[in-house]
């Protein structure tokens, strides 16, 4: 094994723990760097930048690739209206965004939860909206 490369970072341990997990289902050496101190500190997640998602260098584009597939999409329970639809483009597939000030504050308050905001992303155009 040769040298190890970060395919991706992540600030929710479930999103991380999640690729890993499919990384690992399709049998591609992975894992999560400062997984066990982000843990045990959840308020050092802005700080560390994440949980960083490693990999051996010769599986790392197979790797992006792999990661590229996971669906992007709302929690169960947080589902956005069939009825609404992108400003923009009238797309009706989205994903939730937070708000890029609460990091700082979340650091600094040691909040150990990124609460969403209101907006959300078009996955057609990339437009930003907010929600009711």
């Amino acid at each position: 094994m040769g040298t190890l490369v970060q395919v991706a970072t992540y600030i929710d341990p479930e999103e991380a723990f999640v690729a890993q997990s499919y990384l690992r289902s399709g049998n591609i050496i992975s894992w999560l760097n400062n997984e066990y101190i982000l843990n045990a500190n959840p308020a050092l997640r802005v700080g560390v930048m994440g949980f960083r998602l490693i990999v051996p260098e010769e599986e790392s584009e197979l790797a992006r690739e792999a990661l590229h597939q996971i669906p992007k999409s709302l929690p169960a329970g947080e589902k956005i209206s069939e009825a609404r639809a992108c400003s923009t483009c009238g797309g009706k597939a989205f994903l939730r965004r937070r708000h890029q000030w609460f990091f700082p504050i979340a650091y600094f308050f040691g909040a150990p939860f990124l609460p969403y905001a209101k907006l959300v992303e078009c996955k057609t155009c990339g437009h930003v909206q907010e929600i009711d």
